[in-house]
């Protein structure tokens, strides 16, 4: 809490000590002694046990939202009941005694109701919560206003709608107690709704129902209080579960608060002894030097409430720790471990500062002697491997580690073992993948060096189908056409050499063509574009479909590309016509090559049937797509970027980029 709500909580603190100094002072002169004793006393009782759990709580959680929540419901619900029980009579009760009652009991209703949407966990989201607690405070607002003007109808609905607010809280309560997310939090609200019911009923069937009879009370006010005493101390019991400490923190926290107590009460009473004896205290003067004091007190508590701490820890214990945090701490650190030095770090060092131990050592099987450092050292053995062992020292006062100590660090250590077993898991997965990795790159790289011996293979058996069978059936052809032009042929031989020439004629044709396939005998002379033309130009003679070619006006820039990806865009437009004239069904295909920068992007596309493409690129062979499959081989071999659009009906659109010379 900041310094302002720090004040503010210290002068709610002092609401129901204050009001039995006036409103119970003035109430023991003006009553009886036997109804001082019957009524008066068990209502000044059970109001501390109000103001005395609330506070506590206060102190010992002021972090805690639903702790502030308590402690304020504690002291209206304390003011509350104060009048109704210190009188025979609640309406012989001063006006001022019941205003103070009745606006506490306003207040109250709001607030069991904002603590009941807060306690174990939120409830809502926070739009939620503000509508409903925004209406709630209004109504009580509202109904508190209605008390002022004593008239009848108007503040009997008042209390009546105050009435029904609790109800609605209780309502709440007992909904979020069937509907608890975890066993522990069921167990929290169960406590609350049996301290809260049993009492409720009992005072109920035993005092209002008779009471609205008009029959004697069949409980006495000693009977009421106590049972009325068990909703706050199951509230504060509730609230502080799972989070109670033990013997040593308990005897810790009372001597720093006892140290603080008298602190405080030392400020408040050396100012009035020095006051009285230099000038009588007027009642003004009074308020204004309590007042004064007060927010000293409270600017200043948690400050002094710290340093006292640290000075107590380290003259009892040479430094106290808070075991529950210890073990929430540990264990949400070590689910969030995924490598052995995030568990080092915990077991070794964050633990060991907790606990305030001197010494800690956790070994994973690293060479060099791993028994114990000394004898007395507490030991944990791992399945590790190899196996793993956990070494913890004493305190750092020297004290050794206790019964409780072990059981935190049993506790710490079961979760350690369940880390460690998830770390190795991880390291085998990690090399496992790293296997992986490396297979697949030796896997890339042998599939790129297959494709470059294959385009190797195809220019050379391209130059020696051009240097070799070429030649010699160019040869045979003009020898044939010499035989045909001596004249000295027998009738009829003439004709049978001139067919003989046009099926070597032929036969060149089609050792061209092979040749051409294998590698483009452009692509060395004339660039990318003119081979890109030409076999365009072929395949649309061949299938019969329409293609338009957008290339670059400037030509030089791809005369100047290097082989090794001229040639693989020139396989990649092949491959992509090549299944467009197969697969597409297409009535028009387009083919796109220009410079963006540096730069160099190709787009094929077609408007043709489309097909459901795989999640990733790399699915392609999975599903039947190997011409796709040998484009993308292609792409990552000149180190381009391959892009697939398309979809069943939609035609489909191959976009490869491939950045450039100069790119990284």
């Amino acid at each position: 809490m900041r310094g302002p709500t720090r004040v503010l909580y210290a002068l709610a603190m002092l609401g129901i000590p204050l009001f039995l100094l006036t409103e119970g002072r003035a109430a023991w002169l003006l009553l009886p002694p036997a109804v001082r004793t019957a009524f008066w006393l068990p209502a000044t009782l059970l109001a501390l046990v109000y103001w005395l759990s609330g506070s506590v709580t206060l102190l010992f959680y002021a972090h805690r939202l639903d702790a502030r929540l308590l402690f304020l419901a504690s002291q209206t619900l304390g003011l509350t009941l104060w009048a109704p029980f210190a009188f025979p009579d609640p309406h012989q009760a001063p006006f001022r005694t019941m205003t103070i009652s009745v606006f506490a009991l306003h207040a109250t209703a709001p607030l069991l109701l904002h603590l009941h949407l807060s306690f174990p966990r939120l409830w809502g989201t926070v739009v939620q919560r503000r509508r409903v607690l925004g209406a709630a405070y209004g109504l009580a607002g509202v109904n508190a206003l209605t008390w002022l003007p004593q008239a009848a109808p108007w503040w009997a609905v008042g209390i009546l709608l105050t009435v029904g607010m609790l109800l609605v809280a209780n309502g709440v309560l007992i909904g979020r107690y069937r509907r608890g997310h975890t066993p522990a939090e069921q167990r929290h609200q169960r406590i609350i709704v049996v301290g809260t019911a049993l009492p409720a009923l009992t005072v109920l069937l035993g005092d209002l129902l008779p009471t609205l009879a008009q029959e004697p009370s069949r409980l006495p006010t000693w009977g009421l209080a106590a049972l009325l005493a068990v909703t706050p101390l199951s509230y504060a019991y509730a609230i502080t579960r799972g989070r109670l400490l033990g013997l040593r923190q308990w005897v810790n926290r009372a001597l720093v608060y006892l140290i603080l107590s008298l602190t405080i009460l030392t400020v408040y009473l050396v100012p009035f002894i020095l006051f009285s004896l230099w000038h009588p205290l007027t009642q003004p003067l009074q308020l204004v030097l309590v007042s004064a004091l007060t927010l000293l007190v409270g600017a200043s508590f948690q400050t002094a409430r710290g340093y006292v701490q640290q000075k107590v820890d380290r003259l009892l214990y040479g430094g106290w720790y808070d075991f529950p945090t210890v073990v929430e701490e540990a264990s949400a650190a070590l689910q969030r471990a995924s490598t052995r030095a995030a568990v080092v770090d915990v077991l070794a060092r964050q633990v060991p500062a907790a606990m305030k131990v001197r010494h800690a050592r956790l070994w994973l099987g690293e060479e060099g002697q791993n028994a114990p450092p000394r004898p007395d050292w507490a030991e944990f053995e791992y399945a590790f491997h190899p196996p793993a062992r956990w070494w913890i020292g004493c305190h750092g006062d020297g004290e050794p580690l206790s019964a409780l100590d072990m059981r935190i660090l049993h506790t710490v250590a079961a979760q350690a073992e369940i880390a460690l077993s998830n770390v190795a898991l991880i390291e085998t997965l990690e090399r496992q993948l790293e296997e992986i990795r490396a297979s697949q790159q030796a896997q890339q790289r042998l599939q790129h060096q297959l494709l470059r011996s294959r385009e190797a293979e195809r220019a050379r058996l391209a130059r020696d189908i051009h240097d070799g069978p070429i030649q010699a059936l160019v040869s045979l052809n003009l020898r044939l056409g010499l035989l045909r032009e001596t004249g000295d042929l027998p009738p009829g031989m003439a004709q049978t050499v001139s067919r003989l020439r046009q099926e070597v004629r032929e036969l060149i044709h089609e050792l061209r063509l092979v040749c051409t396939e294998l590698r483009p005998p452009m692509l060395d002379t004339l660039g990318l574009a003119a081979s890109l033309r030409t076999y365009g130009a072929a395949w649309e003679q061949q299938y019969g479909l329409p293609l338009t070619l957008h290339l670059p006006e400037d030509e030089a820039g791809l005369r100047a590309l290097p082989d090794e990806v001229a040639v693989n865009l020139f396989r990649i437009a092949q491959e992509a016509l090549t299944n467009i004239a197969r697969h597409a069904q297409a009535a028009h295909t387009s083919l796109a090559l220009r410079w963006d920068g540096q730069r160099l992007e190709m787009t094929i596309a077609d408007d043709g049937q489309g097909f459901e493409p795989p999640a990733a690129l790399n699915d392609l062979t999975t599903q039947g797509h190997f011409g796709l499959a040998g484009i993308r081989e292609r792409v990552e071999l000149i180190g381009g970027r391959l892009t697939l659009t398309t979809a069943p009906g939609e035609g489909t659109r191959l976009h490869v980029q491939w950045p450039g010379p100069d790119a990284g």
